[in-house]
C-alpha cells in the first residue's frame, strides 16, 4: 500500500521505552507512522478505489489520541481543507487487517464502520478497544490476544460476528448486546465469557470451544439453535437462569455443572432422542441431588434417595440390581437371616438353592409367610423393576 513499507512493517522495539510497566512512544516516529498511513489512504480515495482497504503484515504503534482539526490515525476528525467524503472513507469500505501486530492498545472506538472489518492471525500485545451500538459484520481469525479482554458489550449487531480459532481472549465481554445475525465463536479459547442480558435472534455457535475458567450465561436468551458440541468447559458452566426458546445441541460437550444445568442438557437430549446422552446427565443431575440432601433436614427424603442410589445408582447401572438380585435369593432360602446363610453355606450345590428362592419369591400361595420373607420378596420385586429399568437405560430411562 505504501511507497516507505519499511514504516509499516519494520519491528518498533526501538520505537518506545518501558517506563514504570508502560510503553513511552517515540512521538515523531509514531506520527509518521500515521502520516504514512493516511497517505495511503488519500490515495486509494483518489483512485475511487472503494472495495477493499487491506492491511498485511504491518506493526501498528500506539494509536493516537483524536483531536479536533488534526489527521489522527485512520481519519480527519474535522478539517475544512480535506474532502468530507474523504474523511469517512476508512469507515464505509471493507477492511481487512491480515497478519498485523497491534504493539499497544488498538482503539477503534471513534469509528463508525459500514461495512465488514476482518482480522485474519493478527496480534494485540494489548486491549482492542471496538465502537458500540450498530457493529456491522465483524471477523477475527487465528488472532491472538495476549491474555487481553475483548469487550463488544451493549451493541447490537446487524450482521455476522466471526470469533473462529482465536486464542488468548482472557474475557469476552458481550454483555447486553443484541445479536440479529449469526454469533459463531468456534473453536476459540477463552477464559470466561461475560453474556448477562444478551439476546442471541440466531443460532449462536459455541463449536469445540474452550474455557478455562467458570462460565454463566446469565439471563442470556437464545432465540434460535444453540450448538455447543465438543466444546471444553475447564471449570463450571452455569445454565441455570439461560433461557433457551429452541433446541440446544450439547453433544459431546465436557463440563462440571450444578444439578439445574445438568437437568437442561438432559432434557436437550431427551428431547432429541439421544437417551444415552440423557441417562449420562441424568446421572449427574442425581450425583449433585445428593450433594444437596440432608438426613437431619429430610431423612425421608435421603432415606429414599439413597436406597435409588445404592440399588442402582439411579436406575444407571444394571450390575448392581443383579448383585442385589442374587444377595436376596440367598437371604430368602430360609426364614430368617441366620438360617438362610447357614443353609447357603453348607449347600453342595448353591447355583440350584439360589434358583429355587428366586423362584419361590416370584409368587404368593396360601401358606403362612414369616414378615422376613415378606419384607425380602418386596425388595426383590423392587431390584427386579430397577434390573429391567437399568438394562433399558439406552433406549428409554
Amino acid at each position: 500500500m505504501s511507497n516507505e513499507p519499511n514504516i509499516l512493517l519494520c519491528d518498533k522495539n526501538d520505537w518506545y521505552e518501558i517506563i514504570d510497566g508502560k510503553k513511552k512512544w517515540n512521538e515523531d516516529k509514531v506520527n509518521n507512522f500515521w502520516a504514512s498511513i493516511w497517505s495511503d489512504l488519500e490515495k486509494l480515495y483518489k483512485e475511487n478505489s472503494k472495495i477493499l482497504i487491506e492491511y498485511k503484515n504491518v506493526k501498528f504503534p500506539k494509536f493516537q489520541a483524536s483531536e479536533e482539526d488534526q489527521q489522527k490515525n485512520f481519519i480527519f476528525v474535522t478539517n475544512e481543507k480535506i474532502e468530507p467524503q474523504l474523511c469517512f472513507y476508512f469507515e464505509e469500505t471493507e477492511i481487512i487487517f491480515d497478519h498485523c501486530d497491534f504493539l499497544d492498545e488498538a482503539d477503534f472506538h471513534q469509528y463508525s464502520f459500514k461495512q465488514k472489518v476482518s482480522f485474519k492471525v493478527c496480534n494485540f500485545k494489548s486491549s482492542l478497544v471496538l465502537p458500540k451500538l450498530n457493529i456491522n459484520e465483524l471477523n477475527f481469525f487465528k488472532c491472538n490476544f495476549g491474555q487481553n479482554d475483548l469487550t463488544i458489550h451493549r451493541s447490537v449487531f446487524k450482521s455476522y460476528l466471526l470469533i473462529a480459532g482465536c486464542t488468548e481472549i482472557k474475557t469476552l465481554n458481550i454483555s447486553e448486546s443484541t445479536f440479529e445475525d449469526i454469533a459463531d465463536f468456534r473453536a476459540s479459547t477463552f477464559q470466561t465469557i461475560d453474556a448477562h442480558l444478551t439476546v442471541f435472534k440466531k443460532m449462536a455457535i459455541f463449536i469445540k470451544t474452550t474455557f478455562t475458567e467458570d462460565v454463566e450465561f446469565k439471563l442470556s436468551i437464545f432465540e434460535e439453535i444453540t450448538m455447543f458440541r465438543d466444546s471444553i468447559f475447564e471449570k463450571n458452566l452455569n445454565l441455570r437462569d439461560a433461557i433457551f426458546n429452541k433446541s440446544a445441541l450439547f453433544i459431546g460437550i465436557v463440563a462440571q455443572v450444578n444439578r439445574e444445568t445438568a437437568r437442561i442438557i438432559k432434557d436437550t437430549f431427551e428431547k432429541q432422542n439421544n437417551i444415552i446422552e440423557a441417562n449420562r446427565f441424568y446421572a449427574i443431575e442425581m450425583r449433585e441431588r445428593k450433594k444437596e440432601l440432608n438426613i437431619y433436614k429430610n431423612p425421608i427424603q435421603f432415606i429414599v434417595f439413597y436406597a435409588h442410589w445404592i440399588s442402582s445408582n439411579h436406575s444407571q447401572n444394571w450390575f448392581f440390581a443383579l448383585l442385589w438380585i442374587l444377595t436376596l435369593a440367598i437371604l430368602g432360602n430360609e426364614n430368617s437371616f441366620c438360617n438362610s446363610i447357614a443353609c447357603f453355606y453348607f449347600s453342595d450345590n448353591k447355583l440350584d438353592l439360589m434358583a429355587n428362592s428366586f423362584k419361590d419369591m416370584l409368587k404368593f400361595n396360601g401358606t403362612n409367610i414369616t414378615m422376613y420373607l415378606l419384607i425380602i420378596k418386596l425388595f426383590m420385586g423392587y431390584m427386579i423393576y430397577q434390573f429391567i429399568i437399568s438394562i433399558r437405560q439406552n433406549t428409554r430411562r
